[in-house]
């Protein structure tokens, strides 16, 4: 089955249709030098561990304004060699924001900081953990060179994040 989509423009000269065309959606992530300047900018604070060895890039982001995001490199934000050790994020609210919408072989539901926490994996690795506090809701995706983490070394960065 074929579909063909046609444009009508009642612009002689197409150029609404070209401008239409060329407009592109707006980035809802938007990069702060310090954690102090995304937690103002989002409104509360968060806490999270120190960067792990081997990566001291780290990226403060604001996403659509109720979200802060923390991202630990090995590089530059920029280069296409850079690797990613974690990202945590915190937001208002009980909602899963890891973005990471995997199936994984190993699902478990530990206690931390008198929080059911969720990490998910494959043998034996974690790859996401997810939790709420009730007010707000976090997220630690773990990449590590496609890696993941040994649970208790996720769990020591979720006692450290807050």
């Amino acid at each position: 089955m074929m579909f063909s989509v046609t444009a009508c423009s009642s612009d002689p000269e197409g150029e609404a249709e070209t401008e239409a065309i060329n407009e592109q959606i707006a980035n809802p992530a938007v990069e702060y030098s310090s954690l102090e300047e995304a937690e103002t900018a989002a409104g509360f604070e968060l806490e999270v561990p120190a960067a792990p060895e081997g990566y001291e890039t780290v990226v403060y982001q604001v996403i659509d304004g109720s979200m802060i995001e923390v991202i630990w490199l090995n590089g530059s934000y920029e280069s296409d060699n850079a690797t990613e050790a974690y990202r945590i994020r915190k937001a208002a609210g009980t909602d899963d924001i890891s973005g990471d919408y995997n199936d994984y072989d190993e699902v478990n539901k530990v206690t931390i900081n008198n929080n059911q926490v969720t990490m998910k994996g494959n043998k034996g690795k974690v790859y996401v953990a997810t939790w709420t506090d009730g007010e707000y809701t976090y997220a630690v995706d773990i990449d590590m060179d496609w890696n993941g983490l040994p649970a208790d070394d996720v769990s020591n960065i979720i006692k450290a994040t807050k």
